[in-house]
């Protein structure tokens, strides 16, 4: 005998595609560039807002799953002994300080990767090195989808 299958109601929100962003906290020094483990590095909402955390793992990796489609920001917390570098920009977005990217569009079922954050051995004085700003409301709008 064949059983028909039941459905619990979703939230239409529930049915669309989720999306992600993630990237790396690299040292870099004028011979090479080696990961950083134990970095966080906080997922901001449109308003500026940590929205959620990841800790970079020993590749020096962090990601961030399961997010609807919106407006983005990463922000690296700086770690002890290191000087802010210039960050890489992976699928879009602004830079507005070493630590920060803003205005990061992520659509349904996006999967940004290559947000770098570079980091320089203190005692260093590389000419990409930029001073932390503040955190910034996003400026871009967003549709909704």
């Amino acid at each position: 005998m064949f059983r028909r299958p039941q459905f619990e109601a979703l939230e239409p929100r529930a049915l669309l595609a989720v999306a992600s962003i993630s990237g790396s906290v690299v040292v870099e020094d004028a011979a090479h560039a080696q990961p950083l483990s134990g970095v966080v590095v906080e997922l901001l909402d449109e308003s500026g807002r940590v929205a959620s955390s990841a800790v970079t793992d020993g590749a020096g990796v962090f990601r961030f799953d399961n997010l609807t489609a919106g407006l983005y920001g990463l922000e690296q917390r700086q770690p002890e002994g290191y000087a802010s570098g210039r960050a890489r920009l992976g699928g879009g977005g602004s830079q507005i300080a070493a630590n920060l990217v803003v205005d990061i569009p992520l659509t349904a079922g996006q999967e940004l990767v290559g947000y770098t954050f570079v980091e320089h051995p203190l005692g260093t004085d590389p000419a990409n090195t930029t001073p932390s700003g503040d955190r910034p409301v996003f400026t871009t709008v967003v549709p909704p989808v």
